[in-house]
């Protein structure tokens, strides 16, 4: 949740930023535009106790709807956690993207 207020309202440029087992808060068009272009990493487990995983769809379609530049992952069996799963994705995006 921090992470995409942190990347909408600074006017610093990121080279990405993740969201981890979170949710986006908003419904409004983003602040901005130069956040649109900044590589998202979107993740949730789809046993999370915490945030339900309808929280990762509804952001995922926040997402698509103002065409972000981000990539997602529902990680089945996991809970509220950041898993050994979620860490080698993300590597990957950090490698691909930084």
């Amino acid at each position: 949740m921090i992470t995409f207020e942190l990347g909408n309202n600074s006017k610093e440029r990121f080279g990405g930023l993740a969201i981890l087992s979170g949710r986006i808060m908003t419904n409004k068009t983003p602040k901005n535009i130069n956040f649109l272009k900044t590589p998202l990493f979107i993740s949730h487990g789809d046993n999370d106790e915490v945030l339900h995983v309808d929280n990762f769809f509804s952001s995922c379609d926040y997402l698509k709807k103002y065409n972000f530049n981000y990539q997602k992952h529902l990680l089945e069996g996991d809970s509220h956690t950041i898993s050994s799963k979620a860490i080698d994705l993300l590597q990957q995006f950090l490698k691909k993207n930084l």
